[in-house]
């Protein structure tokens, strides 16, 4: 693990998105390579505070830095739109995960049902 990949885990467990958002900035600016984990560690840090929109933005990152897109990501998105009752952006990215034949999990299923009793 890397202390960037650390300190991010950290600020994801702590829900301290916007020193996570920092962090991967950085990252990019030191060139450091960022892969789908630590893509994954950054929405959760922006869901435990539901930034979805900031949730949205870095997983639509992930394909502009061309790294492969996966159910955790995509599942963590959804969490993050459910808890800002964002349901029709939820929705969609949920459709998007079966176009996209990832697995959709529990959190993927309750995410989405819970954003659309939210909506």
């Amino acid at each position: 693990l890397s202390p960037h990949s650390a300190a991010i885990s950290a600020c994801e467990r702590s829900a301290k998105w916007s020193m996570a958002l920092h962090l991967f900035a950085a990252m990019a600016q030191e060139r450091v390579e960022r892969d789908t984990i630590l893509y994954s560690s950054v929405i959760s840090a922006c869901e435990k505070n539901a930034e979805w929109p900031m949730a949205l933005e870095v997983l639509h990152s992930l394909t502009a830095d061309s790294v492969e897109v996966d159910g955790i990501a995509c599942s963590a998105a959804i969490a993050a739109c459910a808890k800002g009752a964002a349901w029709a952006q939820a929705v969609q990215l949920f459709k998007g995960m079966r176009i996209l034949k990832l697995h959709q999990d529990t959190i993927a299923y309750n995410s989405a049902i819970t954003a659309c009793g939210r909506g």
